[in-house]
């Protein structure tokens, strides 16, 4: 656009409207992520689009504005009309559309909206592991924001891990009235150059007397990645855990040590440390992102090493949501506002985790063994579930044992209740072996995560065939 003395542009400010929203399910307010969409479409403007262009306005749409609630009635700030409020929270909970809501300038409806709980507690609270916010330097919204998206994501157990600095997040839960609702665990995401990035967590940071609180500065000199997680561990405690973040990124450890899932060795051990215990399989919302650290935690069950695997977002900015993925992690006796540190590091350890994009497992042997456990027998049988809500729709599930796929079958859906699918496997190997469930769909959620595709893993059923201690299988042969 070119302006000249000659170019006028009449505007005149829209009416300011507003109405009034509440979130609940059945036991009472939700924290909850808002879309509120113009019924009449988009509005009309004076202002065409090569002005706004010049002006750095945004497009003309139909969507007024998207949110996060908390556990208060909201007032939305909309110009008088009739909208469209679509409403959506955890992978627990089906979503909601109020249509026919009215804003007006003296306050317009007052709109609760109920969300249907899908799958009630189990016991599974879930954990998104790699999150950020203003303390990063690359972080894009505030502390408070992040937790109340958190939230609004159903993530129970966020752990903050800002770059390069410990910040504690948790005097800000009670304030934001979210105790029932979450416990933040305390943790950082160490940055050196060229050897991958890596979060520590529970760590609580020493101070405002202690610089970064306690947490490495990226720029300190290692010998190798060996003498780099030692350091690590000094900002945290006994129950501190490493876990490998986006590993096949350039900015991860596969990458920088020329990991080879072929072979199941570094090209660069000294860029490579088996001394962590959680690897990330899904990092942020990419469709199929899984795939390569999938096949790398194969290849380390395979050799013997058992690795943790979760599920993060990885979330910088407003526009990038808490939750895809998330770890569900089993703690049958606490609520999420009781949730220790100490407690879910155990829980961690234990391997009583399932890796959630949406869609969740349920996996027990006849005994109860759960994902992580080794059970003893020349036989094994799984019970097997396929879980999430109505939009999150499952295509496929699949057994894979020894890093082979030895049973797959199509979901046909709907889901029954939150049940996409439900059933068993039995197998009688001539070795010791570990077994791992997976789910996937091709749908995209929508919503919140938009073109994210639904997906679910479990950790590895171990089986000891003969008694005398589980032996790795080895890698597959080509």
């Amino acid at each position: 656009v070119s302006v000249t003395e000659d170019s006028t542009l009449a505007l005149q400010l829209p009416v300011s409207g507003s109405f009034t929203l509440s979130v609940q399910d059945e036991r009472g307010p939700l924290p909850a992520y808002v879309e509120v969409l113009r019924e009449e479409g988009a509005p009309s403007s004076p202002i065409n689009d090569d002005w706004r262009r010049a002006l750095g306005l945004p497009n003309r749409q139909a969507r007024v504005l998207r949110m996060w609630v908390g556990t208060e009635p909201v007032t939305v700030p909309a110009p008088p009309g009739t909208y469209s409020v679509s409403v959506s929270a955890s992978p627990r909970h089906e979503r909601a559309v109020e249509t026919g809501v009215m804003a007006s300038e003296t306050g317009g409806d007052s709109v609760t909206i109920t969300l249907e709980r899908a799958l009630p507690p189990d016991g599974w609270l879930s954990m998104d592991s790699h999150l950020h916010a203003a303390p990063s330097t690359d972080g894009g919204l505030p502390m408070e924001d992040r937790l109340v998206a958190c939230a609004a994501a159903g993530v129970e157990l966020p752990v903050t891990t800002d770059h390069d600095r410990m910040v504690p997040y948790g005097p800000l839960v009670p304030a934001l009235g979210l105790d029932d609702f979450l416990t933040v665990i305390d943790g950082v995401e160490v940055s050196p150059v060229l050897r991958g990035h890596f979060n520590l967590f529970p760590a609580t940071g020493a101070g405002p007397s202690v610089r970064n609180g306690r947490a490495p500065a990226w720029w300190e000199p290692f010998i190798d990645t060996d003498q780099l997680f030692e350091r690590i561990k000094e900002g945290g405690d006994a129950s501190s855990l490493i876990q490998i973040n986006h590993g096949r990124e350039g900015s991860g450890m596969m990458s920088a040590g020329g990991y080879q899932p072929s072979t199941g060795e570094p090209f660069r051990p000294d860029a490579w440390s088996w001394n962590f215990e959680l690897i990330e399989v899904v990092n942020s919302r990419g469709a199929y992102n899984w795939v390569e650290p999938r096949d790398d935690w194969y290849s380390f069950l395979s050799v013997g090493q058992k690795k943790i695997p979760v599920g993060v977002s990885d979330a910088h900015k407003r526009t990038s949501p808490c939750g895809y993925g998330r770890t569900d992690v089993y703690l049958p006796s606490l609520a999420p506002g009781d949730v220790t540190p100490a407690a879910l590091s155990e829980a961690i350890m234990s391997g009583h985790v399932i890796v959630n994009g949406g869609l969740s497992l349920r996996v027990a042997t006849a005994g109860g063994a759960l994902p992580g456990d080794t059970v003893t027998g020349s036989s094994l049988e799984l019970a097997i579930e396929v879980l999430g809500p109505s939009w999150a729709v499952a295509d496929t599930v699949r057994v894979v044992r020894n890093g082979e796929t030895v049973f797959e079958e199509a979901i046909t859906g709907p889901a029954d209740g939150a049940t996409w699918w439900s059933g068993t496997f039995a197998d009688t190997p001539s070795r010791d072996s570990w077994y791992v469930v997976e789910t996937e769909g091709s749908q995209s959620l929508g919503g919140l995560y938009r073109g994210a595709i639904p997906y679910g893993l479990s950790n590895a059923v171990f089986l000891d065939v003969a008694g005398d201690g589980w032996d790795a299988p080895g890698l597959p042969k080509d």
